[in-house]
């Protein structure tokens, strides 16, 4: 039996809604020489129905039908599983141009990369009236200039893909790398955002990383289920404080290289919600704890964060108290906004408040500046 050219991993649970056009997405993928790896939670819900209808039809399916644990664990079963020379990652909420993994696939072997990113589309199934709404993701324009292309290059030299979403769906990587360096996803409980310590692992071993500048990839940011909507702090900071614990073990030495980049993307997800989420005591700890390992020198030559970003990381790794941190009681004291966002969380109201943000991000403001604080 011939190894595949890709096996494509795809996580399911409860997106019955969205799963038939994932499916489908993946199934016609022009790169025919795939498989695909479907790891169900096992409900007898109507995504068991839709998984038995496509693996009866196309033989290249495999699927695993079992409570695994969270997404971080029902992927690492699907990459054990894997037999292709490279594997890929699809959310099953998500869809993909039928073209990207062939483009993936032959860019990979033109370079013989270990790693192959894409950009990607952020993907609205109603957007203020427009069905079906994607644009470019906002991080983009970030990398286009920044990293080489049509040649390898490793993360120390190029830490530019430090600074935005993790997106790990938004790549392939190579199922030899994988194995030997055992870069898997954090088995925690539910989604988790154990993508981030993921990310590192896949940019940090290697010389051989490829940017394609192409966005094939449909990430839908209007599902109530997903991670990003339904948001937790708690977790994100336990995440981060297992990316510097990294830094100080596995990568020893590395950090004031990337950690100019990768405090971008951490900002965004844990002080950029001071103005969306109830911290507490515990929460703020935690940050304090993590912002410990982020020396003042990385901060300021920060070349990502804005000055108003860099001071209020500043001033909250001087203050012992987050009473005392004066960004947060400006933040606070929005009580409207506070209100509106409490609102359309609990209520998963069309997402009101994302659509409105996105849509003045989108007409007044760079793509490269995202609309927080």
């Amino acid at each position: 039996m011939s190894i595949p050219n890709i096996s494509i991993v795809i996580p399911v649970y409860k997106v019955e809604k969205y799963l038939r056009q994932c499916l489908d997405s993946v199934v016609n993928q022009t790169l025919k020489d795939i498989e695909i790896i479907i790891v169900d939670e096992g409900d007898m819900d109507e995504c068991r129905n839709i998984i038995d209808e496509y693996e009866a039809k196309d033989e290249r399916i495999k699927t695993i039908h079992e409570k695994n644990g969270g997404y971080g664990a029902s992927v690492n079963k699907g990459i054990n599983l894997a037999q292709g020379e490279y594997v890929g990652i699809v959310e099953s909420d998500d869809f993909i141009d039928l073209q990207m993994y062939e483009k993936m696939y032959n860019y990979a072997k033109k370079l013989n990369a270990d790693v192959v990113k894409i950009p990607y589309n952020e993907y609205y199934d109603e957007l203020l009236g427009i069905v079906g709404y994607s644009r470019l993701c906002p991080y983009a324009t970030n990398i286009l200039h920044s990293v080489p292309q049509n040649t390898l290059f490793s993360n120390l030299d190029y830490p530019h893909l430090m600074a935005v979403h993790a997106s790990v769906w938004s790549g392939i990587y190579k199922k030899e790398y994988m194995d030997n360096y055992n870069i898997r996803f954090i088995s925690a409980k539910g989604a988790g955002y154990v993508d981030v310590g993921f990310r590192i692992d896949t940019l940090m071993n290697t010389n051989k990383i490829a940017w394609l500048n192409e966005p094939l990839y449909y990430y839908r940011v209007t599902n109530s289920e997903n991670s990003t909507t339904n948001f937790n702090l708690k977790s994100m900071l336990q995440r981060w404080k297992e990316v510097h614990e990294k830094f100080e073990t596995v990568y020893k030495g590395t950090y004031e290289a990337v950690g100019k980049y990768s405090i971008y993307d951490e900002y965004l997800t844990t002080v950029g919600y001071l103005c969306t989420y109830d911290w507490n005591d515990e929460d703020w700890k935690l940050l304090k704890e993590n912002l410990s390992h982020v020396s003042v020198d990385v901060i300021k030559k920060s070349k990502k964060l804005t000055k108003q970003m860099k001071d209020r990381l500043l001033e909250i790794k001087k203050k012992d108290n987050r009473k005392k941190c004066k960004a947060y009681y400006k933040i606070c004291s929005l009580k409207l906004f506070r209100f509106i966002t409490l609102l359309t969380q609990k209520e998963h109201a069309k997402h009101f408040e994302y659509y409105l943000f996105n849509l003045i991000s989108l007409k007044f403001l760079p793509n490269d500046k995202p609309f927080l604080w």
